[in-house]
């Protein structure tokens, strides 16, 4: 046990700093149990996961606890296609509630718009017992209706490798990407050859093809190693 405000001392025994804590509070990694969250509509009238233009959405997580850092991510969908995302990241400290529409406005005027959904990513881990990998996350779903109530069925996003026939770059949509999870995309020939593998790190950046002769190929998307998306793709010079 530990926690609350930490007092730095040394110890002659162990020969270096140790930390000590003033109170008691539950620390060590995080796991499910420590992220709580929910998603409110503060002006009222939230009928399950559905709120209307103009409401002010609320992020509570005052819930969640035994984290040091948060990290938040919104994607926006419409008809199962991915459009902007806007990221937020490692923060230090507690969230307890977070207003979303001024973090999604982000300087650029953004609102969210009826007819769309929108998936709340936040993750959460403590800094002081953290071992790669060791984050904690959750999504939750919200939607826009034109301002009079409304109700759409649940969201069901579709990858997308974009344009095809590619020239040069492409770029991929619909991928529920977060940092926690490592995301990759292959390159094989039409009989199954591996041609190259490369790293996913930003959902929004174009993605190069070099060195390929004009044809078809396969492209297969990974998350932890599983597939999850597998399509032909003609590349033109």
């Amino acid at each position: 046990m530990g926690g609350g405000e930490s007092i730095c001392l040394y110890n002659s025994q162990l020969g270096q700093l140790t930390l000590f804590f003033s109170n008691e509070v539950q620390v060590g990694l995080v796991d499910q149990s420590d992220l709580s969250f929910v998603i409110d509509d503060v002006n009222g009238g939230w009928s399950g996961n559905n709120v209307d233009f103009g409401d002010i959405v609320n992020l509570d997580a005052r819930n969640s606890k035994n984290y040091t850092h948060w990290f938040l991510t919104i994607f926006e969908y419409h008809n199962g296609v991915q459009q902007r995302v806007l990221s937020k990241g490692w923060t230090e400290g507690q969230i307890g509630e977070y207003n979303l529409n001024d973090f999604w406005e982000n300087g650029l005027g953004w609102v969210f718009e009826t007819y769309k959904a929108y998936v709340v990513q936040f993750a959460i881990v403590n800094d002081n017992c953290q071992i790669q990998g060791q984050w904690t996350a959750e999504n939750k779903t919200f939607e826009v209706c034109p301002g009079v109530g409304c109700k759409f069925s649940n969201v069901e996003p579709k990858i997308l490798v974009y344009p095809n026939p590619i020239q040069n770059k492409f770029k991929i949509s619909g991928l529920f990407y977060n940092p926690i999870n490592k995301f990759e995309y292959v390159i094989k020939s039409i009989d199954g050859k591996i041609l190259s593998t490369n790293k996913i790190q930003d959902p929004t950046e174009s993605y190069e093809l070099s060195g390929l002769e004009a044809g078809i190929y396969l492209i297969n998307i990974l998350k932890d190693g599983h597939s999850i998306y597998n399509s032909k793709i003609s590349v033109t010079n």
